[in-house]
């Protein structure tokens, strides 16, 4: 959202943000999946335009990865984003995408920052049908988002990062950068769940867990409202409620 789309739909100085992240894998192994891709974010578009309540309030960003990762969809109401359907190939690579998101979510929060809002912590969705093709992706996500409340070390502005797997994506692997560690979830597909299957529920919990946190702004006490449960989807366990204003 610009400079004229605040303008435009009444934001006031000092409105809370909440930021959201979806991280697509386009490698090559999702070439059969695009168009369930296209639909899910078709569908979670409308549902953020049925609540009008939370469309400012909760800003939407999509980026991509195979190879290499870029920002599909930039920060911003997702009611008024242009989304096209994603082209697939090349491989896996988690670390590249952890980067980008790491470039992208700073780069955002100074705009929001500079626009007078105050920023909740963000939530990233990390969506991907397979492990990583890069070797040292465990590495780069605690260099991007690690944080040490103790001696202040770290990306203080660290997401909240839930991860999402299907067809050949394991829960030991996912497991590892579910954060923060002490509340984080991980999700990967039951045996027998397809393609298909896995991103409508994906997308269903996408926008329950956008929507009810969003509602939170206006009990005085905003927090992060996960979805519990996810159909066709193992998990591993977590109630961390997330938090903090910047």
């Amino acid at each position: 959202m610009n400079d004229a789309d605040v303008r435009d739909h009444g934001a006031q100085e000092g409105d809370l943000v909440m930021p959201f992240y979806i991280v697509c894998d386009t490698s090559g192994s999702m070439s059969g999946d695009m168009a369930n891709v296209h639909e899910a974010l078709l569908e979670l578009q409308q549902e953020v335009k049925d609540t009008p309540l939370i469309a400012d309030l909760t800003q939407i960003g999509v980026l991509t990865f195979n190879s290499s990762s870029q920002v599909a969809i930039p920060l911003g109401n997702l009611e008024y984003a242009s989304i096209t359907q994603f082209g697939a190939g090349g491989g896996t690579n988690y670390g590249e995408s952890f980067r980008v998101l790491r470039k992208t979510m700073d780069e955002d929060y100074q705009r929001l920052k500079s626009q007078g809002y105050s920023v909740f912590r963000p939530c990233a969705f990390f969506l991907t049908d397979g492990g990583p093709t890069d070797r040292e992706w465990e590495r780069d996500f605690a260099t991007e988002f690690h944080y040490d409340d103790a001696s202040k070390a770290g990306n203080r502005y660290y997401p909240r990062f839930i991860p999402f797997g299907f067809r050949d994506a394991r829960l030991d692997t996912l497991s590892k950068i579910a954060y923060p560690p002490k509340g984080g979830r991980a999700f990967v597909a039951s045996n027998g769940t397809t393609a298909g299957q896995a991103l409508r529920s994906i997308k269903e919990f996408l926008a329950q867990t956008i929507i009810s946190t969003g509602l939170t702004n206006g009990s005085g006490a905003p927090r992060h409202v996960v979805a519990e449960t996810t159909e066709g989807f193992n998990s591993t366990e977590s109630q961390y409620a997330g938090g903090d204003v910047f």
